[in-house]
């Protein structure tokens, strides 16, 4: 099934639920993700996330190129690398995003290139995706990492 078909989808039943939650019809605003006509729907609309999987907080509207997008710089202090493999990661963390990526469009975008890939690749990207979790376990944005891995990889023909 499609994302193009099963977002909405998905998006339709879960309003069903928070409707029958609050106890009344709810008057939905896309754009904002937000019940206009119901502000305690809000708390189960909108989740909280585990340590390390957070999204970036900025309120972008919905269409907005992904280069247009900011997030706070990584300040968090690091030791000296210690192989080849972590200079590697340290490398590709610099790149920037594609120009082609939309955060808000995550998932379709990796099913996408990585269906484009070979074997070799994706074991690739699987193996640096690895180490980065193991040397980095409380990275700020996993999605925008794996993203860089997998670009370095793609476009490298590692």
């Amino acid at each position: 099934m499609p994302f193009s078909y099963s977002g909405p989808l998905c998006e339709t039943l879960a309003l069903g639920n928070v409707a029958y939650r609050v106890g009344k019809k709810l008057k939905w605003d896309p754009v904002h993700m937000k019940a206009a006509n119901a502000p305690e729907a809000d708390r189960f609309i909108q989740g909280s996330y585990r340590r390390g999987w957070e999204l970036d907080k900025p309120k972008i509207p919905i269409g907005v190129p992904s280069e247009k997008i900011g997030s706070a710089p990584d300040t968090r202090k690091r030791r000296p690398p210690r192989s080849e493999l972590e200079k590697l990661l340290i490398r590709i963390e610099k790149n920037d995003l594609p120009k082609a990526y939309n955060p808000l469009k995550h998932q379709e975008y990796v099913d996408r290139r990585m269906a484009a890939m070979r074997g070799k690749q994706k074991a690739r990207v699987g193996h640096l995706w690895k180490e980065k979790l193991r040397l980095d376990p409380d990275m700020p944005n996993r999605g925008k990492s794996f993203v860089r891995i997998m670009e370095h990889v793609a476009t490298n023909g590692e």
